[in-house]
């Protein structure tokens, strides 16, 4: 018996792939081809069961953020309280109060990054399109060849050093669309002793 959750399904797909979802347990995703052929399927089951273990255990290892509760939020590291957010507390009684929390966190790390985003590329000498803030699986931020930046929402709760050297990271890409030696000259440019803040960003969970 495995000593976790797992789901598998069957599909068009060429290659089998596992990952983990959004509520923790693996998805093994099989091609169809295998469904009626039990000795190739077994095979290529306890290959799957084998590295979706090593991806379980390195995600039950990594710390889960303590975001929030009735009372207050972790906003940039800290606990805030509800009622001191610039949003009226009773709204949050309202039956649609996540969505309104989510609305002011976003606007918080908004403005937060704008700010930085701004002086990273005015030290560049370099210009970005757009900065949006989404909810995201896995990515802590991305930047497209067209210079636009995203960030994920789920940010707004670490510390601010953990977003400035995301927000560097991204920046550092309008130049350096790879991770060779030149990107993270740039990086450490922008952000100098970047790398623990880097390592211990690299065992968190974003959620």
């Amino acid at each position: 018996m495995k000593s976790f959750p797992y789901t598998v399904v069957y599909t068009r797909n060429r290659n089998a792939y596992v990952k983990i979802q959004e509520d923790g347990t693996l998805l093994f995703s099989v091609p169809q081809r295998y469904r009626y052929h039990q000795k190739e399927l077994n095979v290529l089951l306890d290959q799957l069961f084998e590295i979706g273990e090593k991806l379980y255990q390195r995600h039950s290892l990594r710390p889960k953020l303590d975001k929030r509760d009735e009372q207050w939020v972790l906003l940039f590291g800290e606990k805030v309280a509800w009622d001191t957010l610039s949003f009226e507390y009773a709204l949050l009684q309202q039956e649609n109060w996540r969505s309104l929390l989510e609305k002011r966190l976003k606007a918080e790390l908004y403005e937060y990054a704008t700010i930085r985003i701004e002086t990273f590329t005015q030290q560049l000498g370099v210009t970005y399109e757009k900065l949006s803030i989404r909810k995201a699986k896995s990515r802590r931020g991305s930047c497209w060849s067209d210079g636009r930046i995203m960030l994920n929402l789920a940010l707004v709760h670490l510390p601010t050093k953990y977003i400035q050297y995301v927000i560097a990271h991204e920046v550092a890409h309008l130049i350096h669309q790879h991770h060779q030696k030149d990107f993270w000259d740039l990086v450490a440019q922008l952000y100098p002793g970047y790398s623990p803040v880097r390592k211990a960003l690299k065992k968190m969970r974003l959620e």
